[in-house]
């Protein structure tokens, strides 16, 4: 048997994991938020760790994400037991983040006794992965915290995973995803989104390369130069848009949507993301019609690639 932590808001919640682990034998250590759960364990780590995903302080990822950073704690398994699993992206998400078990709370009380068990006869010690998962980039969190605060950054998280993670998406997705809810949140040109693009930045995810996207265009250009992608009639779309330019040597390049009034036969934009900054990411929701991209470099010279889903 051993020591297990729970991270659980509802005192409620709590009471139930103890008495049931408990009755089996483990010594049960409770904590109401994630800051709390990080704090105990590092002033005496437990045998594993059970945690909600929305917690106050710090949430259930967000803890989950410095346990397996932490050079004393990645080794002891982190089990998710949450209500939040009605999208697969969530468990995803969590496994990439290094957790070794994510089970729904719908499950008899049973199959988490198991689980727990399971963990804590198989995991190897001194190894922080059940082997079948593999770890985020540790995004640059001082970076973010320092400049937006927590708060913030678990807003985007979560408005990441609600509206553009799917189930199978990538690193690359997760950075296109958090970009994008900063945008929607805060803007493009605000501190949040350039927080958010300085630790993606920092830990190598943000260069000129666009994979994920079904069309793709590259080239270079020169201060004041532009160029229209594509260059004649431009692309259909049902009006729900992701474009994402990347540039590794400029200054400072624009990416702008337009869209074609059918009935003036004219051109006129209708998103950008102009914010200083290595990449640019345009997030659009309108309707259907003929799109088109215009890429300017507004200061600087250099290699792009432009990356879109129409």
């Amino acid at each position: 048997m051993g020591v297990i932590l729970i991270a659980f808001e509802r005192e409620s919640e709590q009471s139930a994991l103890e008495q049931l682990l408990s009755g089996k034998g483990h010594r049960v250590v409770k904590s109401g938020n994630g800051l709390a759960a990080l704090d105990a364990a590092r002033r005496e780590p437990p045998h594993a760790v059970v945690s909600d995903i929305v917690l106050p302080r710090m949430d259930g990822f967000a803890l989950c994400r410095k346990w397996k950073q932490d050079e004393r704690l990645q080794a002891i398994p982190f089990l998710f037991y949450t209500r939040r699993h009605d999208d697969p992206k969530y468990e995803r998400f969590a496994l990439e983040l290094g957790a070794e078990r994510f089970l729904a709370r719908s499950v008899p009380p049973e199959t988490l006794v198991a689980a727990l068990e399971e963990l804590l006869v198989e995991v190897p010690k001194g190894n922080g992965s059940s082997g079948n998962t593999t770890p985020l980039p540790a995004l640059d969190e001082t970076v973010i915290q320092r400049t937006v605060g927590l708060d913030k950054a678990q807003r985007v998280w979560y408005r990441a995973l609600d509206t553009y993670l799917t189930s199978d998406a990538s690193y690359t997705d997760l950075r296109h995803a958090t970009l994008l809810a900063a945008k929607d949140l805060y803007g493009a040109g605000g501190a949040t989104y350039r927080a958010l693009h300085s630790a993606w930045e920092a830990v190598g995810l943000l260069s000129v390369s666009t994979p994920g996207f079904s069309e793709v265009r590259t080239g270079g250009l020169t201060t004041s130069q532009a160029v229209i992608w594509p260059s004649t009639s431009g692309f259909s779309s049902d009006g729900s848009i992701i474009g994402f330019l990347g540039y590794d040597f400029a200054d400072d390049f624009d990416l702008e949507l337009w869209k074609l009034n059918t009935s003036t036969n004219t051109w006129s934009k209708v998103d950008d993301a102009v914010g200083p900054g290595n990449n640019e990411v345009v997030g659009y929701s309108g309707t259907a019609g003929q799109y088109r991209w215009r890429v300017k470099a507004t200061s600087g010279s250099g290699g792009y690639s432009l990356g879109w889903n129409p």
